[in-house]
């Protein structure tokens, strides 16, 4: 059984549609995946609709985006079911961040004078800095590294993002009857954020994550020493800025955890 937890479409940054990814999970053998799109649930009812083609199971989920001392900290977030309120505040930040996407590349045009086409922002749902890297390399002939400084933090143009505090994140998953699990712990730049994030309500940790960076072994004995549940994800984008679909998987025993957990069965 391959168990693909972390995944995304162009719902968010993913380079697939919902469509196409479905059937890239069926080429890839997986049997359960999470569509976990940055702050937005609002692909996964067409992906259920479209894995029960293939008869993948789809957990409903997001990677939601919280700050912890200046740090985007990422939590896969499982649900047992869509509630209104997570509907809401998808369409919420889409919102938000479409028109920081927009402020963000004008003030890119303006100060760095590069060209950009708001217009590819239409098709586009939630907007990152993915996004916005790519509407310049289409629109401009210049070097990948250039352009990607263009966007970083350390950009004249940079806009910040008021996300939540990772206190509100976990509270705000456990309100909608979900679980918070750390996302890919091994990115975090202050390595001292992953103890300290332990003294958090969170319910499990990333530790399989197709990156060299990943620690399998310390991440998988944290877990066990916090009591906390193991996911597995590959954060496939459907490019190569991220590992392939199933290029690692959680194991049965562990996925009947999480489900055991949400309250979740699968017919």
């Amino acid at each position: 059984m391959k168990i693909d937890l972390h995944m995304h479409s162009n719902y968010s940054d993913g380079c697939l549609n919902i469509v196409d990814l479905a059937k890239y999970a069926y080429n890839k053998s997986i049997n359960v995946l999470a569509l976990t799109d940055h702050d937005t649930v609002l692909g996964v009812n067409e992906m259920i609709n479209e894995c029960d083609k293939y008869n993948i199971k789809v957990i409903p989920a997001m990677e939601l985006t919280t700050n912890y001392m200046g740090e985007d900290c990422h939590i896969i977030s499982l649900f047992k079911e869509l509630t209104p309120e997570l509907i809401r505040f998808s369409y919420e930040l889409e919102s938000k961040r479409k028109k920081r996407a927009i402020l963000m590349l004008n003030q890119i045009k303006d100060i760095y004078n590069v060209k950009i086409d708001l217009d590819l922002l239409e098709n586009e749902r939630t907007i990152t800095r993915k996004n916005m890297l790519a509407n310049i390399l289409k629109c401009n002939d210049i070097d990948y590294e250039y352009a990607r400084t263009l966007t970083s933090k350390n950009s004249k143009a940079y806009v910040p993002f008021s996300y939540l505090s990772v206190e509100e994140g976990i509270n705000f998953i456990h309100n909608n009857g979900g679980i918070a699990i750390l996302a890919h712990p091994c990115l975090l730049k202050r390595k001292e954020s992953i103890l300290e994030l332990m003294n958090y309500n969170f319910d499990g940790i990333e530790a399989i994550y197709s990156n060299k960076k990943n620690d399998e072994k310390y991440f998988k004995d944290l877990a066990s020493k916090n009591n906390l549940l193991i996911s597995a994800g590959s954060d496939f984008h459907g490019d190569d800025s991220h590992a392939d679909m199933g290029s690692v998987s959680l194991s049965e025993e562990g996925l009947n955890l999480i489900l055991n957990k949400l309250g979740l069965r699968f017919v």
